[in-house]
Formats: structure tokens, C-alpha cells, sequence
């Protein structure tokens, strides 16, 4: 089943009911209720494990992916590096697991990368809905 809302509909919790009934044998009817949520954004917070690189370190990229303060399981991140000269480094997309989180590393290219402030972007999307957010690390040497 679909439920589809009005795109004025304000972002929050909503309980919804449903009944079905044999139409041939009143015996046989239920209903049930359940929460959905209408979110009109995702709000994406993005980090690195740490500041600062070296050429032999692993730099661990984190995504936050939220809906209503709720973390958001199956969104589709995609992480772009960026180097100091404009050029991309690396593009990857990750799935966000249960607790909305997705992961990306990234190793150093010792013979196209240079010093300097990196950007990280990422925008995540779910179902139409999407997010985006940055982020920055500088390689030292």
C-alpha cells in the first residue's frame, strides 16, 4: 500500500487507519492502524575522523542521514572528494544503514593528490526526498 500526501502536508507524525472487509462473509474484516512519517528534507551531517592527513593515513567519512529527527535506513549518499585544485578526487555512493549512517574511505593518491584543503560533499536521497551537506580535511604530508 502507497500513501501519498498533499505537498502542503506538514512534516511530522501521522496514524493512520485502514479496514477491509469480504464483502461475501462480514465474518471476515480487520483493520489496523500504523504511524507514517512525513518528512519534506533529509538533514545530512557529514565529518571525518580527524582533521589532518598524511600521505599513508585512511581518511573515514561519516553521513548523518535524518528525517524528523529520525535517522533514515536506505538512503542513497553519494560522497564527492574534491581537491584543492578543483579536480574530483573520488565518488562513491553508500547506502545509509539502519541508524541512518553512511560510511566512505578514501586512500591518498600519492602521484595525482596534492597538499592542501580538501572538500567533501554529500547528498543523500530517499524516495524523492533529498539533503546535502560538507565538509573539509587538509592533507599534510
Amino acid at each position: 500500500m502507497q500513501v501519498f500526501s498533499p505537498t502542503s502536508a506538514a512534516e511530522g507524525f501521522y496514524t493512520a487507519g485502514l479496514g477491509a472487509a469480504n464483502s461475501a462473509n462480514s465474518g471476515y474484516a480487520s483493520t489496523v492502524s500504523a504511524s507514517l512519517a512525513i518528512y519534506n528534507s533529509l538533514v545530512i551531517t557529514v565529518s571525518s575522523d580527524q582533521p589532518n592527513y598524511n600521505n599513508t593515513q585512511t581518511v573515514y567519512l561519516t553521513a548523518n542521514v535524518s528525517g524528523n529527527n529520525s535517522p533514515m535506513a536506505g538512503a542513497n549518499a553519494t560522497f564527492t572528494i574534491t581537491r584543492p585544485n578543483g579536480t574530483v578526487a573520488a565518488t562513491g555512493n553508500v547506502v545509509s544503514n539502519s541508524n541512518g549512517i553512511a560510511q566512505y574511505t578514501y586512500k591518498f593518491n600519492r602521484k595525482k593528490d596534492t597538499l592542501g584543503t580538501y572538500q567533501v560533499s554529500v547528498s543523500a536521497n530517499l524516495n524523492g526526498v533529498s539533503g546535502t551537506n560538507s565538509t573539509s580535511f587538509v592533507f599534510v604530508r
